[in-house]
């Protein structure tokens, strides 16, 4: 099985399980200091960290794909710049919460 991985900006993320939990538990409004990896020198607390802020962003619908949940084969999600941002490049929350909904 291989990662997937997202570009948010000039950063590259793996999708890793911790990720993908992260970014599910934002979703569950999970508070952020309810990481469930307490060593905070590990990967996968940085991973469940990033996945929750960048929920928390609305970075995970690119091209029709919500890159939470999408099979494990290796992806590479790059920017899609058919995403609404705001001027300081922010995803417009209405349009995600959108997003969500259509998925479930």
């Amino acid at each position: 099985m291989r990662l997937n991985s997202l570009l948010i900006g000039d950063g590259i993320y793996e999708l890793s399980k911790a990720y993908r939990a992260g970014a599910q538990a934002m979703r569950d409004s999970i508070s952020f200091r309810h990481n469930p990896y307490r060593k905070t020198d590990s990967q996968e607390h940085y991973d469940w960290e990033c996945g929750h802020t960048n929920e928390a962003e609305g970075e995970h619908f690119r091209f029709g794909v919500d890159v939470i949940n999408a099979p494990l084969n290796g992806r590479f999600f790059e920017e899609d710049s058919a995403v609404p941002r705001d001027t300081e490049g922010c995803v417009d929350s209405d349009w995600y919460r959108a997003q969500i909904i259509k998925e479930h």
